[in-house]
């Protein structure tokens, strides 16, 4: 099988990796809803879906990469390049649009992930403040109050029978 005949299997496999990291980014924005909303189950079933999509993104990308292998390409900018010296004008405007979508797709996903690393984040350091509350413990930025009633910086533990 030569390049040409080759381009709409590419083309094809482009279209579907669109298509899941579509799904991707869509999970991924369940996953932050969940995670702001406290909904374990929500979430749970986000990460599962979003685990599935990253699998089937990567199977694709695996098949385009063999594809193009035989070629004797890769998937850089340069065998991109000489991908679409091979394509009619037809083909290589199909080809290039389909991959100005997946990067922007690509960079969305990227982003999204980043906002949702920060949520995670952020109810982690919630949740670690909250148990050092609970242990009687303080962290230097916030107040504690000795015995006169002054405030005080510093102390490191307090249990809650001398509050």
């Amino acid at each position: 099988m030569n390049l040409t005949d080759s381009l709409k299997d590419i083309i094809s496999l482009f279209e579907h990796e669109i298509s899941l990291s579509t799904a991707l980014l869509e999970t991924m924005k369940n996953e932050k809803t969940a995670l702001s909303n406290n909904n374990l189950h929500e979430f749970e079933t986000a990460i599962t879906e979003k685990q599935k999509l990253i699998d089937e993104v990567e199977l694709t990308e695996k098949k385009i990469v063999e594809l193009l292998k035989r070629h004797g390409l890769s998937i850089d900018k340069q065998h991109i390049s000489k991908l679409l010296t091979h394509c009619n004008s037809k083909e290589k405007a199909c080809l290039t649009k389909l991959l100005d979508k997946l990067k922007y797709i690509a960079t969305q996903c990227y982003e999204q992930n980043l906002v949702n690393s920060k949520v995670i984040s952020t109810s982690h350091n919630n949740i670690e403040k909250i148990i050092s509350i609970l242990r009687g413990q303080t962290t230097g930025e916030s107040n504690v109050y000795d015995f006169s009633g002054k405030s005080t910086k510093g102390i490191q533990t307090q249990t809650l029978g001398h509050v």
